[in-house]
């Protein structure tokens, strides 16, 4: 004859229940948590690119302003306007030996 006792299965499957169900609801606020997390990080790397950008465009227009500035034209405008005169055989300060500086000491 064979004896069945319900009451034994059920508190097996009480204390496993018991056991592993903090577990899992521990670990499925820890994944909220980190999803949180990686959203959050994700909605910074955007931002950061946005700025790069802007910056990288700023950059540009100031690039296009100094090569604006330094154009040939532009140049001959401010020689001309400040009465300044082009050298055609420049003259530059030159020493008869290599070692003039350290030969001092």
């Amino acid at each position: 004859m064979t004896i069945i006792r319900l009451n034994q299965n059920k508190d097996f499957y009480l204390r496993i229940l018991i056991i592993f169900l903090p577990i899992i609801i521990i670990e499925t606020a820890g994944l909220i948590f980190f999803y949180n997390q990686t959203v959050t990080l994700n909605n910074g790397i955007d931002q950061a690119k946005i700025a790069i950008q802007g910056v990288q465009g700023q950059s540009a227009e100031i690039n296009n302003r100094i090569f604006d500035l330094f154009a040939s034209q532009n140049v001959a405008g401010y020689v001309e306007a400040n009465g300044l005169v082009a050298e055609e055989k420049p003259q530059y300060v030159e020493t008869n030996s290599k070692w003039a500086f350290a030969s001092q000491y």
